[in-house]
């Protein structure tokens, strides 16, 4: 069967349409994922008692002076 070079040439556009869509469908997935495991990250960090910091009680502050209440 021959093509004819229109049938030819909407079928390579199509076809260079198909890849573009789907490499920014790639993209923008792996976008959203990272974005969504970044805040999943900072959301954890956030509520664990790793990151907390405890002081003393007798613990005074050398810039209280400084500081007007």
């Amino acid at each position: 069967m021959i093509f004819s070079e229109t049938y030819i040439n909407k079928k390579i556009i199509v076809r260079n349409l198909i890849s573009i869509l789907v490499i920014a469908w790639l993209f923008i997935g792996t976008y959203f994922i990272g974005k969504t495991v970044a805040t999943k990250q900072i959301g954890k960090a956030a509520f664990t008692e790793a990151q907390t910091i405890q002081i003393e009680e007798t613990w005074e502050n050398p810039y209280k002076d400084l500081v007007k209440d």
